[in-house]
């Protein structure tokens, strides 16, 4: 009974269903299966399937994330459009991108927010044109980090910009 029951799982695991044998096949099987000689089934397709298919998915995954991914850097909408900024409530000569929203004012320091500017990115393009076209000229030699000095006259603004905000500090002298 029990080796009937093993022939059974046997015949189920193989997918041979109601393929009928003959007995002297029966016997054969049945045979093996006591003896453990019982050879499994062989892959068709073997390793080669593997090797060939694995390269094969992760090109076309590849070329799904490609298609997908844009090939430029987005700026954020205050930088990206010429005619996007407006005057800083320190400096009315001194541009803002439009998209910043004042988060905090004390003395001579303004705190914007701005998603998606990057310390690491450092001033977008866009905004150095706009800076340059109102009379604001960077001070490259002041440079220090994340933090830019402009000047327009005698006027002095520091433009320190971190993840997703901005500081403006006007100095006086």
């Amino acid at each position: 009974m029990k080796d009937h029951n093993q022939f059974k799982a046997l015949l189920s695991e193989t997918k041979i269903g109601r393929l009928e044998f003959t007995k002297s096949s029966q016997r054969n099987v049945l045979e093996e299966v006591r003896t453990g000689n019982r050879k499994k089934k062989k892959n068709r397709f073997g390793k080669t399937a593997a090797v060939i298919l694995t390269p094969v998915v992760l090109l076309a995954f590849m070329f799904l994330l490609l298609i997908q991914t844009p090939l430029s850097v987005h700026l954020p909408a205050g930088f990206s459009r010429a005619g996007q900024f407006h005057s800083s409530l320190i400096d009315e000569t001194f541009p803002v991108p439009s998209a910043a929203k004042e988060i905090s004012y004390k003395k001579n320091v303004l705190k914007y927010e701005l998603p998606g500017i990057r310390e690491e990115q450092g001033i977008p393009k866009d905004y150095l044109k706009e800076l340059n076209a109102k009379g604001w000229k960077e001070s490259k030699k002041d440079r220090m980090g994340a933090q830019s000095i402009f000047r327009k006259g005698k006027q002095e603004m520091r433009l320190i910009y971190l993840t997703d905000e901005f500081y403006l500090i006007k100095e006086t002298k």
